[in-house]
């Protein structure tokens, strides 16, 4: 889990940041990973996918059934 979230998720590049945005991406990171394993893409390809299109994000976040 630590490796995919500094590599996949560059965590540590979050090091810099205030206490607060630390805390929260902890929190969401694992969420993250979790939504994105099992699917048929890498996560790092979905990760850049969602990048840029922003819709196509909300769809997928919307057949996982979190929005």
């Amino acid at each position: 889990m630590h490796y995919k979230r500094d590599v996949i998720l560059s965590e540590v590049a979050f090091g810099c940041l205030k206490k607060s945005v630390q805390k929260v991406m902890a929190t969401v990171s694992p969420m993250a990973l979790c939504l994105l394993s099992g699917q048929n893409k890498s996560m790092s390809a979905l990760i850049d996918l969602f990048l840029d299109r922003i819709k196509e994000l909300f769809q997928f976040l919307k057949i996982k059934k979190v929005l």
